[in-house]
């Protein structure tokens, strides 16, 4: 991320190429300062835990964005 400005917005975005229906889930944008590892982790992490979804086999895509 050293190439993004610390005051740029950024976000991810979690899809599974599997179940192309499915919405993307993810972290809404935010400061790039508050953008840390263990959160991205975290919200990861909850999305596997809470949304049935996701199978552990799926091939997910990762999108991030920044403006």
């Amino acid at each position: 991320m050293a190439e993004v400005p610390i005051r740029e917005l950024v976000g991810l975005g979690i899809c599974s190429t599997e179940k192309v229906q499915d919405k993307m889930l993810g972290i809404s944008l935010r400061r790039r300062e508050h953008f840390k590892s263990d959160v991205v982790w975290d919200v990861f992490g909850k999305i596997l835990q809470n949304n049935a979804k996701f199978v552990l086999t799926d091939r997910l895509e990762l999108h991030f964005f920044f403006m």
